[in-house]
Parts: C-alpha cells; sequence; structure tokens
C-alpha cells in the first residue's frame, strides 16, 4: 500500500468514502455528492439537520465529534478540509469491519462449521452489547444519533468481547436539555430494536433457533422482523481509541454501563444462552 487514496466506500445517496495515509497514519476521507440536491446527501436526515448545505453538514458531522468526550466511540474526525477541490471530511481509521459485514461472515462460519447453540448465541451477545453500550455513551451527553443502522456501526474484536464505533455522525444532534432529549431519544431505541432483530435472525429471515429458545426458556417474546431504519470502515484488529477503555485493568463485561432496559434484556439472555470461556 502506497498510501495513496484508495475508493473503499460508494454509497447510492452519492457519498464516498475513501482510505488514505496522513502523517503516518491512515486516515478516512468523506465526501459528498456535490451534484445532487443537499436533502438527499443523508439518507435520513434529522429534522434539525435536514436544511443545512453540504459543507454545513461535513462541519455539523466535525462538531459531534468533536464535542464528545474520547472515551464515547464515535467517529474521530480530524478537520474539515478539501480533496482534490472538493470539500472533504478527514477522520481518523476505524480498525474493524461493520456490523453488516461482521453478521454475514458470523452467519457463513455458523452454517458451514459445528457449532454449539450456546456459542451462537453468545458472540451474538456479544456484539449487541457492546452496541447498547455505545448508544449508552450517546445518550448520557443527550446525543441523539438518529442513524443507528449495521452499516454505520464498525466492529472491532476487544479482550474477549467487541467494541462498537459509530461512524457516521451527520445525522446525530446535541440536545439542549432533557426534555428535548427525551422527546427525541425515541428513534434510537426504535433503531436499537430493529439492530438486534437483525442480529439474531438467519438469512431467510427466519429467527435463530438458539434466540427463539432462549426468548421462550426465560419468558421472553419474539422479535418480528424488520430492516428498515428509523428517521464504512474496515481493517486490523486494535481499536483507534484502546487507551480510553482499560480502567486500572478492569475486564469489561457484558452489562456493564447500560441502562437499566437494556440490562435487564441482555442479562436474561445471557443467562439462558450460558458463558463462553
Amino acid at each position: 500500500d502506497d498510501g495513496s487514496p484508495k475508493l473503499v466506500v460508494s454509497k447510492p445517496n452519492g457519498t464516498r468514502i475513501y482510505r488514505s495515509s496522513r502523517a503516518g497514519e491512515t486516515v478516512g476521507i468523506k465526501l459528498l455528492n456535490q451534484n445532487i440536491d443537499h436533502q438527499q446527501a443523508g439518507e435520513n436526515l434529522s429534522q434539525m439537520n435536514f436544511n443545512l448545505s453540504l459543507n454545513e453538514l461535513l462541519e455539523h458531522e466535525e462538531t459531534i465529534s468533536k464535542l464528545l468526550p474520547p472515551e464515547v466511540n464515535k467517529r474521530q474526525v480530524i478537520e474539515v478540509g478539501f480533496f482534490n477541490g472538493t470539500p472533504a471530511l478527514y477522520f481518523k481509521w476505524e480498525n474493524g469491519i461493520t456490523c453488516e459485514e461482521w453478521l454475514d461472515k458470523v452467519r457463513s462460519q455458523q452454517q458451514t462449521q459445528s457449532t454449539q447453540q450456546e456459542a451462537k448465541l453468545t458472540v451474538r451477545l456479544r456484539a449487541a452489547v457492546s452496541i447498547a453500550k455505545t448508544l449508552t455513551q450517546f445518550h448520557q451527553r443527550r446525543v441523539v444519533y438518529n442513524s443507528l443502522s449495521l452499516d454505520n456501526i464498525v466492529l472491532t474484536p476487544f479482550e474477549g468481547n467487541y467494541l462498537a464505533t459509530f461512524i457516521d455522525l451527520s445525522d446525530a444532534v446535541i440536545c439542549s436539555d432533557e426534555q428535548t432529549f427525551d422527546d427525541r431519544k425515541g428513534v434510537d431505541l426504535m433503531n436499537l430494536g430493529i439492530v438486534l432483530n437483525q442480529l439474531f435472525r438467519t438469512d431467510g429471515g427466519g429467527e435463530d433457533a438458539t434466540f427463539a429458545n432462549a426468548g421462550r426458556r426465560e419468558g421472553g417474546g419474539e422479535l418480528t422482523s424488520s430492516s428498515r431504519r428509523v428517521s464504512t470502515n474496515s481493517g486490523g484488529d486494535v481499536p483507534s481509541n484502546i487507551g480510553n477503555l482499560r480502567k486500572r485493568g478492569k475486564q469489561l463485561t457484558p452489562g456493564d454501563g447500560l441502562p437499566l432496559y437494556l440490562r435487564a434484556m441482555v442479562s436474561t439472555l445471557i443467562g439462558a444462552g450460558g458463558q463462553e470461556n
């Protein structure tokens, strides 16, 4: 790799992501399509961001990234600059793969390998817990993410669990007070339900036996099918913000930092699915 920019993502809405090197570090470069109506730049722009220009959208993403503290697992924006004369967002490249890619690999491996049902459930639970924990980090700062989906999450293995990083901040909104946040956070919770549903379903849309059995053993209900979202990166093995994750050598465990409604759900499922060494 000579470090020259390489196109790695091209979305239907015209957004392009390049990977390059800068001062010895791997960086991403995000460009929005300047030739389409700016209202199409985001797949589902939040109401507060709907009337922003393309440049303002990039600057908005930079603002969100820099206002959130380093320990929040989000895309780390370096600056808004230019790429071949076009306004661009430069950010630190997040090691890992999107949750969408991860799920495809997990499904493929579990179909071709002899894996115990408990192990099949546990690996997905660990991913689900990491996603819920990152969403909790956002909500603790009164930030509504607004675009939670499999392709906006990068998963990286970390100390036997996963680190989930939210990579597209263009729709995120920082709420000025608790009432505004309470009024807006519902979209994130609904999208979280959709993402968790997708994590525990098979390729054909049917429910995985491991999750269905776990829910029945604990008296839980079954998730309904949905692939819609309300309202990308790939690379190595070590998360770029790994230094923020270690707290005096404490091992991350499922449930740490989760709000009550998510902790109860995860604890129920983990109790049904067993422990993984």
